[in-house]
């Protein structure tokens, strides 16, 4: 779990923030696409069309499986079959946790699911990431903010407007 947290950290800032070929199409489906659609104050989804918008396509859930998985084939080797299984499983729920928290903090703030006091804290937590002042720098893990916290990279309040007023006044 603590290696998917930090893989989903690393991931989301160095290859969905950075364009970075072979892959780029990471970056563009990401940032132009999301980033563009979903802002802080304006992250909910308004039809089922923009799933696509929000979840990760089929073929890249299978990318990530066929990337995790000579890691749990070595897992296997250095230790049992049966602990090898245990990284591709607990990689996948990992991913199935992802998708839904990340699905949860773009329904609508007033639907069942946006009222639980655990989606509220964190969809404000990812909600700040939207903002486009802070999205290279800020608040990178959807599921649990633990490698956020672990590199300094939560976004306080007034994260935004203190990055704005150091960048008019670098200008000035």
């Amino acid at each position: 779990m603590l290696f998917a947290n930090a893989f989903e950290w690393r991931a989301h800032k160095d290859l969905m923030h950075r364009l970075r070929e072979p892959l780029g199409f990471l970056y563009r489906r990401h940032t132009p696409q999301h980033h563009a659609v979903y802002v802080e104050s304006d992250m909910a989804i308004r039809s089922s069309r923009e799933l696509k918008l929000v979840l990760i396509p089929a073929w890249g859930v299978g990318g990530i499986v066929v990337t995790l998985a000579p890691f749990a084939a070595l897992m296997g080797w250095l230790t049992t079959a049966n602990a090898g299984w245990l990284v591709l499983v607990t990689a996948g729920l990992y991913m199935v946790g992802y998708e839904l928290s990340h699905l949860s903090y773009h329904l609508p703030e007033e639907s069942f699911v946006g009222r639980i006091a655990l989606v509220r804290v964190l969809r404000r937590h990812h909600a700040r990431h939207h903002d486009p002042r802070l999205m290279h720098r800020w608040n990178f893990n959807v599921t649990i903010p633990l490698f956020d916290w672990l590199h300094g990279t939560i976004a306080k309040d007034g994260a935004a407007d203190d990055a704005e007023a150091r960048e008019s006044h670098a200008v000035a």
